[in-house]
């Protein structure tokens, strides 16, 4: 007789290395800093000349306003570094290697932290109509975290630990 996993879906998280339940972890807490908290906080807004009044800036947003072209570009290098961070540990826990050496898992990884850094670097200057100082909030510092700690298990992946 055949011996069944009590797992659902087949999934069995004894497969999973350390590197893809630490890889796991950031991507969660990239998912949180990406859709959660805000990640930037309006000062001293100004009326741009071009603007007409009745558009109001929020006092603090987050990553997917005011962003530009580039900085959504940006944001969407970090989404899918963590859905893919993801989706590896689930095909891995399914026995599928989705990643054989875990060279790309480790550059989009790398990639999601350099664009968190310069999203934190470049901070948009208008929204709205109005022209003002963006300040760093919570969000984008649980991003970076996330993106660090996924890099960090993405490395250890690479080294099959």
């Amino acid at each position: 007789m055949e011996e069944r996993s009590s797992a659902p879906m087949g999934l069995d998280l004894a497969r999973l290395r350390r590197g893809e339940i630490t890889a796991v972890c950031g991507a969660l807490l990239v998912l949180l800093g990406l859709f959660v908290p805000p990640w930037y906080e309006a000062s001293q807004a100004t009326l741009e000349a071009s603007g007409g009044p009745g558009g109001t800036i929020p006092a603090s947003f987050g990553p997917w306003s005011g962003a530009g072209w580039l900085g959504v570009i940006g944001d969407l290098i970090i989404l899918a570094a963590a859905l893919f961070a993801i989706g590896t540990a689930l095909a891995g826990a399914r026995g599928i290697e989705w990643d054989g050496s875990g060279n790309r898992l480790f550059g989009l990884s790398v990639a999601a932290v350099v664009a968190v850094a310069l999203r934190m670097i470049v901070t948009p200057t208008s929204l709205s109509g109005y022209r003002f100082e963006a300040g760093l909030r919570l969000g984008i510092f649980v991003a970076l975290a996330g993106s660090l700690i996924l890099a960090w298990g993405a490395w250890r992946r690479r080294l099959r630990r």
